[in-house]
């Protein structure tokens, strides 16, 4: 299958590796036990990652802050970042299903993975994307064909119109990815959906038909791959460490279960929030509305949805963006004000009072700025690192403030985790879509084939930077 993996990550010098703008193809996998060639000890995969009939190229799988290169056919560098290569169609392991693609979302870490700054965990292929849409096209041997989670029903079943939470493998033509972490794609708002009309599915893979009765189009399948990862970081961090999502969203009284491959059958059966949800806010009782929220780099892929959903759920939003321009679109997705970053917005958020919650994604640039703009007992959560990882912190002010630091990436969660995030996506997020209380924020659609027309446009600085999410559509040559 066509994949994009970085540049760097190619072993030029590997046998059967040809390096031409032509196609070279690579042949699939054969079931049965991999050549030992293609996977050295050291890398080998974790259950559930890739099934054993494909074992993962040398390369797929390293230490973190590793890199061996990927033994596959390069068909097209496409930049010094990226290069279009062939590698063996995945085989789905029996608590997966495989999803050909049809969209896959640009994310800040894909160019950090494609610079060599951001190294895929242990087990997880080199190939960019955190987040797909698509639909089914194989399924393991113990996935149901459907699934309750919560109470919402996911469709597994083949041909069925879907979207992922990755941990890597989205801009390529088919996905292996555990079941738990698949959803239906987000439904429209109730005021456009119409029933009784078929539509083009822009290729035709599914004849499945979504809430409002239409088969999908190629705009439905990009407007999931635009909200995945966004989606369940903004949850991650506004309901998880900052307590701030209805406590009947939160689902406090399940208990964990064990984090096992296979223990995710029924998906019902698992918890509907992270466990950790209490190391940062308090999570007993209802949540607290009419909080200070604000929210860094808001006009960027998470920050549009986390302002959406903050005021969704009743509170005061404040946010910054990278000028006045930007600043003035995201009043209109609820904020109450915007401000431009490159302004002083310090001193307008302490004098209403401070934030009781910052978002964050600029990193050890705005450290020092965030802890002063906090309200007594409020919580700075850094989810990105856009300008910088070191800095110094005043802890004296931090203490003075009674404040917490946290920190998380949705990548390194665990399967359990992300299986919770992605429950809490179908239960508690999607049905805002469907009331149109909040809505995906694209700001360009480019294609996979040509991705590094797309990766890292955001950190050109030539105006060029698209205003919410880039997303990639499939557009794959035919082969032969």
């Amino acid at each position: 299958m066509r994949a994009i993996v970085p540049s760097a990550a190619v072993a030029t010098d590997a046998p059967g590796v040809t390096e031409t703008a032509q196609p070279t193809a690579v042949p699939a996998a054969a079931p049965g036990p991999a050549p030992a060639s293609t996977q050295s000890p050291a890398t080998a995969v974790p259950a559930g990652t890739q099934a054993p009939a494909t074992a993962v190229p040398a390369g797929t799988g390293t230490a973190q802050g590793e890199t061996t290169p990927v033994a596959a056919a390069v068909t097209r560098p496409l930049s010094d970042l990226l290069t279009e290569v062939e590698i063996p169609t995945p085989v789905p392991a029996p608590h997966e299903v495989r999803i050909r693609i049809r969209s896959a979302g640009v994310n800040a870490a894909d160019l950090l993975q494609a610079r060599g700054h951001y190294p895929p965990p242990r087990g997880v292929t080199d190939v960019l994307g955190l987040e797909c849409a698509g639909t089914i096209d194989l399924v393991g041997e113990d996935v149901p064909t459907l699934v309750a989670q919560g109470g919402t029903l996911t469709d597994l079943s083949v041909g069925a119109p879907v979207c992922a939470l990755l941990a890597g493998g989205g801009y390529a033509q088919f996905v292996c990815v555990d079941a738990r972490h698949v959803l239906p794609l987000p439904p429209k708002p109730e005021a456009e959906q119409t029933r009784g009309t078929e539509t083009a599915n822009g290729g035709g893979v599914s004849s499945h038909r979504g809430e409002d009765g239409t088969a999908p189009t190629q705009a439905d399948f990009d407007r999931a791959a635009a909200v995945v990862e966004a989606c369940a970081a903004s949850w991650m961090m506004l309901a998880d460490v900052g307590g701030l999502a209805p406590s009947a969203d939160r689902g406090e009284a399940n208990t964990p279960t064990t984090d096992s491959a296979n223990s995710a059958y029924p998906i019902d059966a698992s918890p509907t929030s992270s466990p950790r949800g209490s190391d940062v806010a308090a999570t007993a009782g209802d949540a607290p509305t009419g909080r200070t929220v604000l929210v860094h780099g808001a006009s960027g892929a998470v920050g549009s949805i986390a302002v959406q959903l903050a005021s969704a759920w009743g509170h005061r939003v404040l946010a910054t963006a990278g000028d006045a321009d930007r600043a003035r679109k995201v009043d209109s997705l609820g904020a109450a004000r915007c401000f431009d970053y490159h302004e002083d917005w310090v001193c307008p958020v302490r004098s209403e009072g401070g934030a009781d919650f910052t978002l964050d994604v600029i990193g050890a640039a705005g450290l020092g700025s965030n802890v002063k703009a906090l309200a007594r007992g409020g919580t700075l959560a850094v989810l990105g690192m856009i300008k910088g990882a070191k800095a110094e912190l005043n802890l004296g002010l931090l203490i003075g403030k009674n404040a917490t630091i946290a920190a998380r990436t949705v990548r390194s969660q665990s399967a359990q985790e992300k299986a919770q995030l992605c429950r809490h996506l179908a239960e508690d997020v999607w049905p805002l879509f469907a009331q149109g209380r909040v809505r995906e924020v694209i700001g360009k659609v480019g294609s996979l084939r040509n991705a590094h027309d797309s990766v890292g446009v955001d950190r050109r600085g030539d105006g060029s930077r698209p205003f919410g999410k880039t997303v990639l559509r499939e557009d794959w040559e035919p082969e032969g």
